[in-house]
């Protein structure tokens, strides 16, 4: 386990990969004076990987039951703290806290969503007639949505701000332990090798294997999955969530909720999901499909994140699935004040 910091020993933290792991790890450690972090990508920020995926949502109402988590209730908190700690520092965060809809398919569904709490039921006839919501549904009033790239360079830029270093494309070679207890990080940038030594260096590679000797058995599964974008000026002031999820900014509505085990095609995934969507939103059923986004999430079995130590001052952190941009920063955080105060 990681040794706590004494008061004056900067110790130095290099964190692998810039997805929402990575910069949400960033954006915790840079917080404290006696860190000094390097946050290391090996292509540019927000335009690979998982985390560029065109939208998020942050809404801990989530599965069947409807039920929050006390895990996503905290990522939650967390985000409406970061919004506002970034809108204060003059950032473009790119978060919507517009409230998150979920529609009840059947009679049986509404009766017993009209049981939770923390949510606000509405009829039919209290929704907006662009959803097609015949049994009703309820809304997270403090939930929202976000534009991933937007807050993915936030919190970069906010990092650096505090005298984080960014390397952008650059490629993490091999990860090698000194004699010393330290950590050797062999990179390669426009056919230069370069060598950085860390105290700590944190893993946040998302679904990729460029790292294979270091990835925890534990991720077993890694799913694929699509983002629709639909040009359409209709009426969606809120968010959807559920078998399918998509929110809408100025002229287009995005929609995701697919998966299919990686690496196999599927040309038809967008006009289904266009079809599952209309089902919610009727006006989306002929919308034009503008834009295709896949990716590749990792998961455990048990659906949790996964935070390990691999070996000494070597940590893994990700299989956050579809949680990451909801839990992200409030599992940084955790892991910033159980190890580091």
């Amino acid at each position: 386990m990681t040794e706590r910091l004494h008061q004056g020993w900067k110790q130095h933290h290099v964190i692998v990969g810039a997805g929402i792991a990575g910069s949400s790890l960033a954006y915790a450690l840079s917080k404290h004076a006696n860190v000094r972090v390097t946050l290391i990508e090996r292509g540019h920020i927000a335009q690979q990987g998982a985390s560029s995926v065109p939208l998020a949502l942050l809404n801990p109402h989530r599965g069947r039951s409807g039920r929050a988590s006390d895990k996503d209730l905290a990522g939650l908190t967390a985000m409406h703290t970061l919004a506002n700690d970034l809108t204060n520092q003059g950032l473009d965060h790119g978060i919507s806290l517009t409230g998150v809809l979920r529609i009840a398919s059947t009679p049986r569904q509404a009766s017993k969503w009209r049981k939770l709490t923390g949510v606000t039921w509405l009829d039919h006839e209290q929704l907006p007639s662009s959803y097609h919501c015949p049994f009703g549904g309820f809304l997270v009033p403090s939930g929202g949505w976000l534009k991933s790239h937007k807050l993915l360079r936030a919190l970069v830029d906010a990092s650096k701000q505090r005298g984080t270093t960014v390397l952008e494309r650059h490629h993490v070679a091999d990860v090698v332990p000194t004699s010393t207890g330290k950590w050797q990080v062999m990179t390669e940038h426009e056919g230069e090798v370069g060598m950085l030594e860390a105290d700590v260096v944190h893993l946040c590679i998302g679904a990729d294997t460029y790292l294979p000797d270091y990835l925890p058995e534990e991720i077993t599964e890694r799913l694929e999955g699509d983002v629709i974008g639909l040009a359409n000026n209709i009426a969606m002031p809120y968010p959807i969530a559920g078998a399918v999820y998509g929110a809408k900014d100025d002229t287009t509505v995005y929609i995701g909720g697919n998966h299919r085990d990686q690496g196999e095609p599927d040309p038809d995934a967008p006009l289904r999901l266009r079809k599952s969507a209309s089902w919610f939103v009727p006006g989306l059923a002929t919308a034009k499909v503008s834009s295709v986004w896949t990716g590749v999430r990792a998961k455990q079995a048990s659906g949790q994140p996964l935070i390990q130590e691999l070996a000494a001052n070597l940590w893994f952190m990700g299989a956050f699935a579809g949680r990451g941009f909801l839990c992200a920063l409030a599992e940084a955080n955790t892991w910033v004040k159980t190890h580091l105060l």
